[in-house]
Formats: C-alpha cells, structure tokens, sequence
C-alpha cells in the first residue's frame, strides 16, 4: 500500500487547522496515492466534522483508526462522541490521543470536559471480610533521569529520586500495587514495583484506573486534569524553584487534592509565597537507603565527610580544613560530590566545577567524587562527622540522615528545615555562611570538637543512630502514606458525588434533602457526616459559619473538598474560630 505524498498531507492539515477548508480539500482530492492512508482519511474526516456532518464524519474518523491510530482521528471523534453524549468511549480515544501526544493541550482540554463525572475509586477499598485491599499508587516524575529500584545500589542517585525508589519498595512490600513512572526507556520490574516511561501515565491511567498518583516535582501533570481520585503532588524543591512556577494560581491547581512537603519550614514556605492552603498540606519524611546500618562503633579516625552537591558549600569548606588541620594534624577530609547523581556527564561536571575540584588538591583532602548508596554507606561508618556549612534552605536533607544513621553526626548551618531534619543528631551553626565573620570559627570549632573529643563524639554518634532508627525508617513512613490514602480516598463514594454537584451549583436544600433522606454511607465517620449535615445547613440557611474542627472533618470527603468554593469555606471556618 503507497501512502500520500507526506508535504501534501501536512499542507492540508495546515490549511484545515486554520479553516481554509476547500483548500484543504482540493489538496486532498489532487492526490493519486492515500485513499488507505490513516492521515488522510482522518484529516477527511475532520473535514466532514467542520461541515457539521457528523454522522459523515465519526465513519470516516473510526475507518482512520482501524486503518492506523493517528492523533488527529482519535481527538476529533472523541470531540464528536462527547458532544453527541456518547462518554463512555472517550475514555479509549484520550488514551490513543495521549501514547501518541502525551502533552497535547487538545488533549488535556478534551480530558477536563469529558473526564467521568466520577472521582470515587474503581473498587471498593474493603472487601467482603472487611478487610482494607491494597491500593494501587503511582508516581509520576516527568523529564527525570533514567533510573529503577537497581539504581541507587549500582550508581549516585538523588536525594528526590532514591527517596522515590525507597518508598515504593516499601509500599511494595506492603502489599499495595506500585508503578513508577520516570526517565526509563521501557518498562521494567524491580521486585514488586513496576518501572514505565512518564509519557505512558496519562493513557495507561484511563485505561488501569489508579486510586492513587503521586506527581514528583511537576504539577502540571495533576493541576487541572484528574487521572485519579486521590491525586498528591510531592516535592523537595523549594518554592523559589522553577517546578513552583504557576501553582500560586488557584485556577492551576483544582485537581491537586494535596501538597506533600517534607518538612515544617518547607510547608511554610509554600504557604507564605505560593498561597496553599494550610489544610491542603500533608508533612512526610525521608528515611535512610535500606543499605545503611545503625550500628554501634566505639573508635573511628579523625575523618570528615562532605556528601553534597558541589556549589552547597565545598568551596567553604576546602578553605578552612587547612584551619581545622593545624587543630588537628590527623585530621582527613573525603569529599563525595560531583553532579553525577543528576545525570551530568562527567565533561560538564568538570566544566563547571574543575578549578573547584583543583582546590581539593591539598594534604588530607580525598576526592572521591559521587558514590552509589553501598559505597556511601560504607564512608558515612568511617568517619566522624558530616562537615557540611551548606548556604543554601534545605526542605530536608537526606544526607544528614544517612549520615546518622551509620553514627555520623552533623555539623551545618541553620538554612532552612537543618535544624528540624538534624534534631539532637548533630549541630546546626546560626549565621550565614557567607557574610557572618563568625560563622567560619564556630564551625570549625564544632568540627574540631568532634574529632578529638572520644566521650563527645560517642555521645553524639548514639543519639545520631538511635533518631535515624527512631524517625527515618521507610517502613514506617511508608505505613503512614498507606494510611493517610486510605483515609483520603474513604469519602469518595457517590452518594458524597451527588451531594457536591448539588453545592457546586448551590443547590442547597437539594444537598440538605439527600442527607437527611439517605442514610450516611458505610466508608464516611459519623463525625464527618455530621459535620457535613453542618456545613450544608450554613450554606442554606446563611447563619454562623461552621467552626475549624467541623470543617477538618469534612475535607475527608473527597467530593467536597474539590468543590471549587471550598478552600473560601475553609478560610471562613478558620477566621470564625480565630473570632
């Protein structure tokens, strides 16, 4: 079979797109070749569309789809099947137009309006016994590096990254369904969880139907496009980011149900210069790689370790160790840094950073560059302290527990959540780095201090071991998560459906019917549902609004907290409980 002429295609998808429609016929009626072409009969059915046949049309877009799936065939029927009413065979053609144009803005546009109505999850979360079943959660990280479960053990990984890897080996294990999607180029297994291309989630959730997605850093993914009921966006960056760029627009974010942050000053951050709701913030942490061990150690070398990445304060660094020798002769530093864990080349590593690289150059000094997690682990149980005068907010700081959890305490600066991540494992110095004349002195003097004083440092390791195996096991923060989304996804049933239409459209004696003539569905607390029965009656009646402890109840209910009036609800309840 001879296709059309590929420039007499594309010149009559061009002169359609832009409404010249005869022209765009007598180019396609002036081809000799075609008539089987999947393109072209799709763009002759488009054409039919924009004559308003659409009976005419919708034959000619599906022969297009049998012959080849084409981008243009399956938005233009899925345009026509939902103006028609047609929504349960929408669903199949987002999913072609998705595999073969992930980030089309049609698509996106035809997925906000013909979505199903339905936001609950595809299967009850209790079976028959009464038994929670295990949810099915993905994480979506979109223009990542290539990486799967192996990656941390055989390469340097990032913080963000190993912190992906971690937790869904531990949902894993928990017994929940786990995909990944990332940087990979095909799909692979490790263990229990499933690696996919990122390009794949839009079309694979359409057609698998997650009860959870977890968008890393990017969220533009989950802003206002709903691929699951239960939809969270999860970030290490700071809000100054150019990942943050655009979510203080509320408009950008009425399908994200969460914002996790890691920790109190990260949340913080994001609520004073981004506008999240306080009620919308959900805390996590990160844990320590599963090949670290907290064990005791009674006597380690006068060694320093650095584990950053280059530019959060090696330079500082290189310049006082020759300091913190003449306190202490035997004193050695290692240094564990390149940007190698992000995917850098080893050229541009160095165009960036060799004359750095060149200052650690000096007697005592080991460059060992970025190390997988085993060869890492294994440095952190040799040495004596974490040396990081790190001049940048951190939202967390993984490095500062694996450091602990191998009896490595910390010494750093106050910048940013240091002081909540590093505890009584260590010591954070107040000032900055950079312009506080003291700043260098008090740290190296908390450097020295832990290299020749055995009973302090022994000290400090324990309390170190002891709060990473207390705080920062993934076990437990992933028992957390799977808590938390059951809770989250509890209130996602119809009958809440049903009333939420009703108050979106401020049809409030109809809400206040439902819930009085129908009885509160098995998933919902009887503090919600009272709550709720609150809230409506406020709503109808004009009176006091409810109080801030009602109100948390009902943003369980997942239909009503993505009413787009609600965080306004919120805020009343808040000031009148303030009042």
């Amino acid at each position: 079979m001879t296709g059309a002429p590929s420039d007499a295609v594309r010149r009559a998808r061009e002169l359609l797109l832009a409404g010249r429609l005869g022209e765009s016929e007598r180019v396609l009626d002036a081809m000799t070749a075609g008539t089987n072409d999947a393109q072209v009969v799709a763009l002759r059915g488009m054409l039919a569309a924009a004559r308003n046949d659409d009976t005419g049309a919708a034959t000619l877009l599906e022969r297009s789809l049998r012959i080849k799936p084409t981008f243009d065939a399956a938005i233009c029927l899925g345009r026509l099947r939902y103006a028609a009413g047609f929504g349960r065979e929408i669903a199949g053609l987002l999913a072609t137009a998705f595999r073969l144009n992930p980030q089309s803005t049609a698509a996106h546009e035809l997925h906000r309006r013909a979505a199903p109505p339905s936001k609950a999850p595809a299967r009850p979360l209790t079976t028959s016994r009464g038994h929670r079943r295990p949810l099915s959660i993905w994480f979506s990280q979109a223009n990542s590096i290539p990486y799967d479960g192996d990656t941390p053990r055989d390469q340097p990984l990032g913080g963000t990254e190993s912190a992906v890897v971690y937790l869904a080996d531990a949902l894993a294990e928990a017994g929940h369904v786990v995909r990944v999607y990332n940087g990979c180029a095909d799909a692979r297994r490790f263990r229990a969880v499933e690696y996919h291309r990122w390009q794949d989630i839009r079309a694979d959730a359409l057609e698998d139907a997650p009860d959870v997605l977890i968008s890393i850093r990017d969220w533009s993914l989950i802003g206002q496009n709903r691929f699951a009921p239960l939809q969270l966006l999860w970030t290490g960056d700071p809000p100054d980011q150019p990942s943050a760029r655009g979510l203080e627009i509320r408009e950008h974010r009425t399908a994200i149900d969460y914002f996790v942050f890691q920790s109190q000053w990260h949340a913080g951050a994001y609520r004073t210069t981004r506008g999240i709701d306080a009620w919308r913030i959900v805390r996590t942490r990160l844990g320590f790689a599963p090949v670290a061990r907290t064990r005791s150690v009674d006597r380690r070398p006068p060694r320093l370790i650095y584990a950053s990445t280059p530019c959060r304060g090696l330079d500082l660094l290189l310049e006082w160790f020759p300091i913190i020798r003449q306190r202490c002769p035997e004193a050695e530093l290692r240094v564990c840094s390149s940007l190698r864990l992000y995917g850098v080349s080893e050229e541009d590593d160095r165009a960036q950073f060799g004359a750095l690289y060149e200052r650690a150059r000096q007697p005592g000094v080991v460059m060992l560059g970025s190390l997988p997690q085993p060869a890492l682990a294994a440095e952190y149980e040799q040495a004596r302290v974490l040396a990081y005068p790190n001049r940048r907010p951190e939202t967390f700081c993984i490095t500062v527990v694996e450091a602990q959890a191998a009896g490595c305490p910390v010494v750093t600066s106050t910048f940013g959540a240091l002081p909540e991540t590093v505890g009584n494992g260590g010591v954070c110095v107040s000032g900055d780095p950079d312009s506080d004349p003291t700043f260098r002195d008090r740290f190296v003097d908390e450097v020295v201090a832990m290299l020749t004083d055995d009973d302090r440092w022994c000290e400090a390791s324990r309390v170190a071991r002891e709060r990473a195996a207390g705080h920062y096991n993934w076990r437990a923060i992933a028992s957390e998560w799977s808590d938390f989304c059951y809770s989250a996804l509890a209130g996602d049933v119809p009958e809440l459906e049903r009333i939420a239409h009703h108050l979106s459209g401020r049809r409030y004696p109809l809400a206040r019917r439902i819930i009085e003539r129908e009885g509160r569905p098995e998933t919902v607390t009887a503090d919600a549902w009272t709550a709720l029965g609150r809230l409506v009656a406020w709503l109808d009646e004009g009176t006091q609004p409810v109080a801030a402890d009602l109100m948390a109840q009902v943003q369980l209910l997942g239909p009503l907290r993505r009413i787009p009036a609600f965080d306004d609800w919120t805020r009343q309840a808040a000031t009148t409980s303030a009042s």
